[in-house]
């Protein structure tokens, strides 16, 4: 095993989600196809698929994005501007070792943690 390559997520409006993980997360567009859109995170992919209706239940708990290093207050900040809904930072457990983290969630309620690369 390496890593991560993709997570596909159910979206009832996907262009409210390509915006948030576009605009605010700074992914990129990497193909649109007729029924699905990948986003690069990283080395990853992001899909998002539109499902209508959406399961009533999901099993997914979390993913974890790393970003670029930068201040908890700038971070805390600029998911403010966008008005992200946002827990605060505790020291958690990962792919890099333990480190500072912090939960967000996207337009469509799914679970986000944040975690600086190794660098920060």
């Amino acid at each position: 095993m390496q890593g991560l390559d993709h997570i596909v997520l159910l979206c009832a409006d996907p262009l409210v989600m390509e915006r948030f993980y576009v605009d605010v997360l700074g992914c990129s567009v990497a193909r649109r196809t007729v029924s699905l859109l990948q986003l690069r995170a990283g080395t990853a992919l992001i899909d998002l698929k539109p499902a209508t209706p959406l399961p009533v239940e999901s099993r997914l708990d979390h993913f974890c994005l790393q970003y670029q290093p930068m201040s908890e207050s700038a971070l805390l900040a600029h998911l403010d501007a966008h008005k992200v809904p946002r827990g605060e930072f505790e020291s958690r457990f990962g792919a890099q070792g333990q480190g500072l983290s912090l939960y967000i969630q996207d337009p469509e309620g799914n679970r986000i943690e944040l975690k600086p690369s190794s660098g920060a």
